[in-house]
Parts: structure tokens; C-alpha cells; sequence
């Protein structure tokens, strides 16, 4: 209820303004093999309102009052007030905390803190390769301070740690991604965007060409 709520395309207009991406699930459409490990996550780039009231309905017994915690840069204050108003037509009261990164770090864990219900966290890949993201929601993880675990999303990134073969690699990252953002999943998380890269190039530099990682292979520029 609380993905479906929140219009990520109106946040990456109005809010990040850089061309970011609405996140349809965790793993970047740009990592290797994104299109194919996306394919059954579902969050809407749009707000769909009466969609995520209808979630809302299902629940028992909701909570109400909500902290979310984020460190403190202006835009992530600007989204946190963005998502508090999306929330509040859930029925939600949204109390946003604010903290210097140092300090917030240490407050998320490991172990989670109990008085987190949301916090705001990013991830920059370290190398182009959909585990170096999924392998962050395991159990074991000590970037997980999400509080959730799940044997099966656990043990499909197992395999697919001991697959050599990128299709089949593909396909148990699928699995382990429909677990966290698909219709059937228990969506811990809620991405909002996928970053992007910015660069400006003048139009007499040939050969320019940029991976998902923000790598630039030089041996194929050249100046006209």
C-alpha cells in the first residue's frame, strides 16, 4: 500500500530534477541483465491511489504513526516530506527525523533499531552485476537493518552465487527480485529512483560512451 502511494515520477520531476529514473523495483534497469530480472516487479512510476488504499484495506490493524528516518541533505528532506504527504492519504501520520550521516549510520545498525519504522538509504554498485545489490537483503547482511528475512530470497542468491551460467543467473535474480518487489513479494523496501550519471560532452568528442557503472573507456575518444 505504502509503494503504491508514493509517485516516484512526480519526485524525479519536481524534487531530483537530474533525469533519475522511477524505480519499478531494486535491482537498475542498466545493471546487466536488468530487463530481465525485472520483469515481474511491479511498483507504478505514478501514484495509483485507490490501488494502494485497497492494499491498505487488506491490513489488520495497521500502524499509524510512522517515523522515517533520513540523514540530513536537503533532498532527501524534500522527498521525505514528499512521501509524508502521500502517506497521510493512507491514513498515516509521518514524522520525519532528521540526522548528520555519521550519526545516522550508527543509529540504523547492525542490529536494526527497533524505533525505525522506515529509514532512506541509496546504494552505488561496486561492480555492474545485479548480486552486488540483491545480496544486500539477506539475512546475514550488515547492510540489512530492514528487520526482514527470508530463507528462499537467501537461498536463490546462494545459487546463483555458484551458477556460472548468466542466463540461469539471470533468472534466480528474478526470483529473489520478485520476493522484494513483485506482486506476490513482501516488499520490505520501496525504491524511489535509480540514479543516474550526468556529464557534459562537447559535440566535437567522438566515440564517447559510458557504462552503467560511470566508466568510460577512452581508447575509443577521439577530438574532430
Amino acid at each position: 500500500a505504502m509503494a503504491f502511494a508514493i509517485d516516484r515520477k512526480a519526485i524525479t520531476k519536481y524534487i531530483t530534477q537530474l533525469g533519475q529514473q522511477p524505480a519499478r523495483g531494486f535491482t537498475p534497469i542498466g545493471i546487466a541483465g536488468g530487463p530481465t530480472i525485472l520483469q515481474k516487479s511491479f511498483f507504478p512510476s505514478t501514484r495509483q491511489l485507490a490501488k494502494a488504499k485497497a492494499y491498505m484495506a487488506k491490513v489488520k490493524n495497521p500502524k499509524r504513526d510512522i517515523k522515517i528516518y533520513i540523514n540530513n541533505v536537503a533532498g532527501h528532506i524534500n522527498i521525505a516530506t514528499a512521501v509524508q504527504a502521500y502517506w497521510k492519504e493512507l491514513g498515516l501520520n509521518v514524522e520525519i527525523k532528521v540526522m548528520e550521516w555519521k550519526q545516522y549510520l550508527q543509529f540504523l545498525g547492525p542490529p536494526p533499531n527497533s524505533d525505525v519504522d522506515v529509514y532512506r538509504l541509496g546504494w552505488v554498485y561496486d561492480y555492474p552485476d545485479a548480486q552486488n545489490g540483491l545480496v544486500l537483503w539477506t539475512c546475514d547482511s550488515g547492510n540489512n537493518n530492514t528487520n526482514w528475512c527470508n530463507k528462499k530470497f537467501d537461498s536463490l542468491i546462494d545459487q546463483a552465487n555458484a551458477t556460472a551460467d548468466t542466463a540461469k543467473r539471470y533468472q534466480l535474480y528474478q526470483q529473489a527480485e520478485a520476493l522484494i518487489s513483485g506482486p506476490s513479494g513482501q516488499v520490505p523496501l520501496m525504491p524511489i529512483y535509480w540514479y543516474v550519471y550526468s556529464a557534459l560532452v562537447k559535440p566535437n568528442v567522438k566515440g564517447y560512451d559510458v557504462n552503467p557503472m560511470d566508466q568510460i573507456d577512452y581508447t575509443k575518444m577521439s577530438v574532430s
